[in-house]
Parts: C-alpha cells; sequence; structure tokens
C-alpha cells in the first residue's frame, strides 16, 4: 500500500497505518516473525535503504500488541544534512505517507558545543516523528509542537518527562525534501506531566 500517494487523495480519513489493524502494524508484525525464523537484518527501503540487524529492529520495537506503541523509529535513518551540517534530518517518514522532519543544529561543527546541540536537536526530531506518525497527520504550516526538554524516549512515546519545553514551528519551502521545526522559546510543560500522569493512573 502507497500511503504517500494515498494521503493526498484521503488526507484525514486515512486509516491510521499503526490503528490495531493498521497496514504499518501488520507489516511490522510479520518483519517481526520473520526475525524469529532466523531473519538477520531488515532494509528500510524509505528510510534511506537503511540496514538495521534483526536484534537492534527487534529492540526497538517494544510491544507491538499494545495500540499505545507506535514502533516507527526502526523503519528511519536520521543523519546531518546540509551545508556544514545545519540540520539533523529523518528519512523515512514517507513510509507513513507523511513529510519527512528535520530540526536544526544550533551550532557550527567546529563548535565545542556541536556535539551537545546535535544530541538535543536529534532528541527533539526523535520526539517529533514519533508524534506526528502516532497521531497520523503532517505537520502544517505555522503549527507548534511543543518539546519537553528532556525525556526518556521508547516505541510507546515519550516518558518521565521534564516540566519545561520549547516550542518548535513547522515550516519549510515547497521544493524542500523535508519539513523545518524551527525552536522558538521555552514554557512550562504542564500539559506532559498532566498526560504522564493519566497514563500512570491507568
Amino acid at each position: 500500500m502507497q500511503l504517500d500517494t494515498l494521503r493526498p487523495a484521503l488526507g484525514p480519513d486515512l486509516p491510521n497505518p499503526w490503528g490495531p489493524q493498521g497496514v504499518s502494524r501488520a507489516i511490522h508484525r510479520f518483519v517481526l516473525r520473520l526475525i524469529e525464523l532466523g531473519g538477520t537484518l531488515v532494509i528500510a527501503n524509505r528510510g534511506g535503504e537503511l540496514v538495521r540487524t534483526a536484534a537492534d529492529f527487534y529492540e526497538m520495537s517494544g510491544d507491538i500488541g499494545d495500540p499505545k506503541c507506535v514502533p516507527s523509529a526502526p523503519w528511519m535513518d536520521f543523519a546531518t544534512s546540509g551545508e556544514n551540517h545545519a540540520v539533523v534530518r529523518c528519512w523515512g517518514m514517507l513510509a507513513f505517507g507523511l513529510i519527512d522532519l528535520a530540526v536544526p543544529i544550533n551550532a557550527s561543527p567546529d563548535s565545542p558545543e556541536f556535539e551537545h546541540a546535535l544530541d538535543k536537536a536529534l532528541q527533539a526530531l526523535h520526539y517529533a516523528t514519533w508524534t506526528v506518525v502516532a497521531r497520523n497527520l503532517e505537520c502544517k504550516v505555522d503549527e507548534v509542537l511543543e518539546i519537553p526538554v528532556s525525556f526518556r524516549m521508547d516505541a510507546c512515546g515519550a516518558h518521565d518527562s521534564s516540566e519545561e519545553s520549547v516550542s518548535y514551528r513547522g515550516g519549510g519551502a515547497d521544493d524542500d525534501p523535508f519539513w523545518l521545526l524551527q525552536p522558538e522559546h521555552s514554557t512550562v510543560n504542564t500539559r506532559a506531566k498532566e498526560v504522564e500522569s493519566t497514563a500512570t493512573a491507568q
């Protein structure tokens, strides 16, 4: 199923590929079964032809039987891109009928702050890609995503989120190969805490 051609036609009515009976969840289950039968490698052809070992893919998959689990990351590649490694971006969102995302790295490669800035940008990108895939809707122009400053990420989303967050605003030119999320300012992320508290209570 070519989700990248179906989504423009169906828009918000495209069934969630990671729903309980979704095509992405079914394919993921199939790949996990092949690994259990002795498969050694997984090639994500929409993720820049990324090759993952079976062990890495399995570890990143979480509990595929949990509806809250959306293991999209094993199908995607993440790397720096652009002149002077200006952004960190993903390849592979197209597999779910979505546009790839990128986050700027707020330091030059020759700066001692580059590694730290890269880690923060990559962390924000992981959060954003999981959020967009899980909700099954593309980022819109000027849409703002609130991303916690610190958190622990797995296939079921973010955990142990900090109260402070950074606002990232979506945008980009029509010919860009990705949607750029620009950081704006920090806020107190009380909503993230409420969501985690509710999930824990349940």
